[in-house]
């Protein structure tokens, strides 16, 4: 079909009665139509569906039904041939399933999809390889396939809907740097759960997916193994904090993860898998528990190095693990960790027994902050700053310094604060070393009005004022009869302005407008911050005498359709005159009703 272009013109014209004058006003109204756009290549996709690729390269799924499962990525014909041409998938309501394999060999270039409402299942490596920067799973998929979006390096975040029952293995995986930082679940969702974007099954024993664009996980005291690959050629993880439960570490678990710096074994594991930590070419160090473990071939210390050298040089040296430079395992000694790290010649540092400890911490207070600072516990890997809200604790920062600000309190409040240490990957909790912190307390700055205006047509005033820091809320207070009342109350932050309602001619009105900060109205020294207001006598609005010389004529038309047109906007005024219908917008419809009214058909009231 051929593209084409349709101009329309739309035009006013008057014919004034009477003398039989007549006066010609048009209104250019000019618009666009496009239509479809040319179809340049199509074919089957299922038994009652086709695909279509336009030349806009968009390649779109119509029809009722499921679509082919493919054996291979190169089975699939969707797009054949125009693979540097697709940009964007649109599938249509009426499709029940995409494919295995649809779209992976030539829709890889796609950066959208557009999935409806009615598709209940995303087949084996459907999207595989495709560029997509985001896509939006409607509420009735259940299921998605092994290797559905596996690297879609440019995908930043995922949302898994509600009815999602099951996801296949590395469905969202990546073995080329990726971007995607966050897999979020419904919290409706029966079957998966996710917390700081990491998804696991429904009562987090499990990791099901780790978004490889995270840098950083401290994963759930719920956990109680890490599988298998799990976290492979998570190239941007520098750092995970393995909790006290978790009994295993698969096989090649974390290899792959070159910006992780270092590791604690907690005690509770048994076994450490083949290949669990290889190849993490940052690692320094490695701490492993007290309890003889079972730790698999090159699990920890070993990086993949090159050959060097020719086979015939006698300084030769093949290609395959060696252990990293400068690196230690901190363990204890007649343990398998010690055993591990002699058979490997492995540098290691035989741990002391030390009863734990928290910090003692000091202060100092700021505005709507406080810094804390302690020193160094011995063998403590992390700290944690905890804070009493409510009766309870709740660890609000995770940090391997001795320093933190911690950020938006309320001027002069105590709160409690504690920092607790860790050690072999678990909190030691004890909070007897809490201390009570106080930021500075914040003198009050109020609302000042700025500037008044006032509407003589319709009896109505306008008032500005001064922006205050950390309100929530403005309100505006009228004194009538010897009492303050509240003329509004809920006028957002973001806002500071207030126009009254229509008010009695003759009248004067004292105003004053209140802050709500910290969850408190300030209406302190009111009286002092109120301005006084005075409503004379307005004249009365006349409908449709935009120029306001008291007469409906032709050239209230005329400014009118200018100010349509976008020729000459009208002022605010002549805006009211102007929107005879009242709807509060200016079009068409308010010229009908003038041009009515000066042929004399139908009088404007």
């Amino acid at each position: 079909m051929k593209k084409r272009i349709i101009s329309g013109l739309a035009a006013l014209a008057i014919v004034l009665s009477g003398s039989g004058a007549v006066f010609g006003n048009v209104v250019d109204l000019q618009f666009d139509i496009a239509a479809s756009a040319e179809s340049v290549a199509s074919g089957t996709c299922g038994e009652n569906l086709t695909w279509s690729l336009d030349n806009e390269g968009t390649l779109t799924i119509r029809g009722t039904g499921e679509m082919n499962n493919y054996v291979h990525s190169y089975d699939s014909d969707i797009g054949k041939g125009y693979s540097k041409s697709i940009k964007r998938i649109v599938i249509e309501e009426g499709v029940t399933s995409i494919g295995n394999n649809a779209f992976t060999t030539y829709c890889n270039g796609i950066t959208d999809v557009t999935i409806p409402e009615g598709v209940t299942s995303i087949g084996a490596n459907a999207f595989e390889l495709c560029r997509l920067t985001s896509i939006n799973l409607p509420d009735s998929v259940t299921s998605i396939g092994d290797f559905a979006f596996a690297d879609c390096t440019k995908l930043k975040s995922v949302t898994i809907p509600r009815n999602v029952s099951s996801i296949g293995k590395n469905a969202f995986k990546s073995w080329f740097e990726s971007d995607l930082e966050s897999i979020n679940v419904d919290p409706d969702n029966s079957y998966y759960s996710s917390v700081d974007g990491v998804m696991y099954n429904k009562d987090m024993t499990k990791l099901v997916t780790f978004p490889c664009g995270k840098t950083s996980v401290t994963l759930p005291d719920t956990l109680t193994s890490i599988d298998e690959n799990t976290f492979y050629e998570c190239e941007k993880l520098e750092s995970v904090i393995i909790p006290n439960g978790v009994k295993s570490i698969g096989e090649s678990a974390f290899e792959g993860c070159r910006k992780l710096k270092s590791v604690t074994i907690p005690e509770s594991v048994e076994s450490i898998g083949k290949d669990a930590f290889y190849d993490c070419t940052a690692m320094t160090s490695a701490t492993l528990p007290k309890s003889n473990i079972k730790i698999g071939n090159y699990a920890i210390g070993y990086c993949y190095h090159l050959a060097e050298g020719y086979p015939w040089s006698p300084n030769f040296v093949e290609d395959g693990p060696r252990v990293n430079q400068n690196f230690k395992i901190y363990c204890y000694e007649g343990t398998s960790g010690e055993q591990y790290a002699k058979n490997n010649k492995i540098a290691y540092e035989l741990r002391e027994d030390i009863e734990p400890a928290n910090p003692v911490v000091t202060y100092t207070p700021g505005d709507g902050c406080v810094t804390l600072k302690w020193k160094a516990v011995k063998n403590a890997e992390k700290y944690a700053v905890a804070v009493e809200v409510d009766g309870k604790w709740t660890i609000v920062e995770n940090t391997s310094d001795t320093s933190f600000v911690l950020r938006n309190l309320k001027p002069g409040v105590n709160y409690s604060v504690a920092v607790l240490s860790m050690f072999d990957s678990k909190w030691y909790v004890n909070y007897s070393n809490m201390i009570t912190v106080t930021p500075y307390a914040k003198t009050p700055v109020y609302p000042i009005v700025t500037n008044t205006e006032y509407n003589e047509i319709y009896n109505q005033f306008r008032i500005h004022w001064s922006e205050v820091e950390d309100a929530e809320k403005y309100g505006v207070a009228v004194y009538i009869k010897g009492k303050w009342k509240i003329a509004d109350q809920n006028i957002p932050a973001t806002k500071t302005s207030f126009t009254s309602p229509k008010l009695t001619p003759g009248h004067q009105y004292k105003v004053a407008v209140c802050a709500k900060v910290n969850g408190n109205w300030q209406t302190d020294k009111i009286n002092s911050r109120a301005v006084t207001v005075t409503i004379v006598k307005g004249t009365t609005l006349l409908k449709g005498d935009v120029n306001g010389d008291g007469e409906i004529t032709v050239t209230d038309l005329t400014k009118v359709a200018a100010h349509i047109k976008g020729k000459k906007l009208l002022s605010d005024d002549e805006k009211l005159r102007a929107d005879v219908n009242g709807d509060g917008i200016i079009n068409i419809t308010d010229i009908s009703k003038i041009a009515a009214h000066i042929k004399g058909e139908k009088l404007l009231s």
